[in-house]
């Protein structure tokens, strides 16, 4: 069941039951849980299998591969609770090497850049594409035309090559001329988020400790929802608040080291997944 409009990546519930799957229409379109983004409301098949995001830059027909990541969107361990913007994300995902990233580019990608040619409304920029690893092969959920959040995260640990290029030949669709390298390394974000969140997340809380975080070996913090007070003091601004990032020879380190980077911060009303990226293990 998806709100059919912009609803900040919180408009989808995956209904267990009948009865579930009436109950969220019934508080998008009669309660209005999600707003105009909930006027009407978008039905689809359930997929089951391994959901992982697909990156590439594209231009006209091209399309050169940037890689994939897998995000965990549920706010509670073992996938429970409701939907979020994402609450972390491991790359490169397990059981989708590179030859099948490619297979899916041909298969959801370039078929899409080719008619948006045809069409004359050519596509120059980045595509996510949303895939659900089924029993009979990789199944579009969706397409998005940004880098993903926190996949990107992940995602952009493990580059060696330099993005700025990449960029600059993607604008001027020269995007042939330019290669994109990555680190076999893997990569892992978490996110630590305000309690109360996705509904009502919690502002105000003073944060501690990134600084200790980002002197352990391989660990970087991006900052979302933070901001100063002032007192000149890092406080808690939204619902995601820090996104905790390691690289690592192996998926075992860099999520050890991760989570050591996640210990390392606190705030009152802090919250996180425990289990980000054990299914890759």
């Amino acid at each position: 069941m998806k709100a059919d409009g912009l609803a900040a990546g919180k408009g989808v519930v995956v209904a267990q039951t009948v009865a579930e799957a009436q109950d969220a229409v019934r508080e998008m379109m009669t309660e209005g849980s999600m707003g105009d983004a909930g006027r009407s409301v978008v039905i689809e098949d359930c997929l089951v299998g391994e959901e992982v995001s697909l990156f590439a830059f594209c231009s006209g027909e091209t399309a050169m591969l940037i890689g994939a990541a897998q995000d965990h969107k549920r706010i509670g361990d073992g996938d429970t609770g409701p939907n979020t913007g994402g609450m972390g994300a491991v790359s490169p995902p397990r059981g989708f090497d590179r030859a099948a990233q490619e297979a899916a580019l041909d298969l959801v990608v370039r078929p899409m850049l080719k008619e948006m040619v045809r069409r004359g409304t050519p596509f120059r920029g980045v595509i996510f594409a949303g895939l659900m690893l089924t029993e009979t092969g990789p199944q579009l959920i969706e397409y998005n035309v940004r880098f993903g959040d926190p996949e990107a995260q992940a995602l952009l640990l493990r580059l060696t090559s330099d993005l700025l290029p990449a960029l600059s030949a993607l604008a001027e669709d020269r995007l042939d001329t330019t290669p994109v390298t990555f680190s076999d390394q893997a990569a892992i974000s978490i996110v630590m988020a305000a309690r109360g969140y996705p509904a009502k997340p919690e502002t105000g809380a003073v944060i501690s400790g990134i600084a200790d975080a980002e002197a352990l070996d391989g660990v970087r913090v991006f900052q979302a929802g933070t901001k100063e007070n002032a007192a000149r003091e890092l406080v808690v601004a939204g619902g995601r608040v820090l996104s905790v990032c390691a690289l690592g020879d192996t998926v075992q380190q860099a999520r050890e080291r991760a989570y050591a980077g996640v210990k390392a911060i606190s705030w009152d009303g802090a919250a996180w997944r425990t289990d980000i990226g054990a299914r890759a293990l």
